[in-house]
């Protein structure tokens, strides 16, 4: 089985975009190991494309701390990209961030 891996996109739609593009057309499974949002300016975009493309996507601690991005003030720049990913997702697509899994063992049997 071929899987493809990507992670830590952080809203960096551009570089989302030349990633998919360059994964191998005969993959079997394409998996996003979290950080979707978070630092950059495309949070929205990025939410939809993953969920478009990825057949198995975990939570990374930027999805899971989204809606209460408090615990990150000690890091400007982590702080700001989530506050500003709070304001650009809808509800559905903030609904969806926090019910993804924290781990793989949701879709073991699905890979």
């Amino acid at each position: 089985m071929r899987v493809g891996l990507i992670s830590d996109i952080h809203s960096n739609r551009p570089a989302l975009d030349a990633v998919l593009q360059s994964m191998p057309d005969d993959l079997d499974a394409l998996v996003c190991a979290g950080d979707i949002v978070g630092y950059s300016a495309w949070p929205a975009a990025c939410v939809d494309r993953i969920r478009e493309t990825c057949d198995v996507v975990v939570q990374g601690n930027h999805d899971r701390d989204v809606r209460s991005p408090e615990s990150y003030t000690q890091n400007e720049m982590a702080y700001a990209g989530l506050e500003y990913a709070q304001s650009q997702l809808s509800t559905e697509q903030l609904s969806w961030l926090s019910e993804l899994p924290a781990s793989t063992h949701a879709f073991d049997e699905g890979l």
